[in-house]
């Protein structure tokens, strides 16, 4: 058994849960889903300095830090049935037959 405790699992949490009883205003909503999507590009940006990949040695990273950054968000609010504009980027880049089967491949 593990003592690491999860604090973007616990946000995460916390963040659906006052989404799905409509505790946020849309503004505030947007607010703490791109809040959490920063920490969790953070948590990969680390990960990737621990494999000696730094993303400081070349700027031009930047875009590609703010894409993840959108298409995290565009992860959560999908998860949480909200539309959100990065969803028909990533529709009209790839074609996925059978998006069910493809998630429970990926996911395992």
């Amino acid at each position: 058994m593990s003592n690491v405790i999860d604090f973007n699992k616990m946000r995460i949490e916390k963040v659906a849960k006052r989404i799905e009883d409509n505790l946020l205003e849309d503004e505030d909503q947007d607010k703490e889903v791109e809040g959490l999507a920063i920490d969790i590009i953070y948590d990969v940006l680390d990960f990737l300095g621990e494999m000696d990949i730094d993303v400081r040695e070349n700027p031009n990273t930047i875009y590609d830090i703010i894409l993840m950054v959108e298409v995290v968000k565009s992860l959560i609010f999908r998860s949480m049935h909200q539309d959100y504009p990065v969803q028909n980027v990533a529709e009209s880049l790839m074609t996925i037959e059978d998006p069910q089967t493809a998630l429970d491949d990926f996911l395992g």
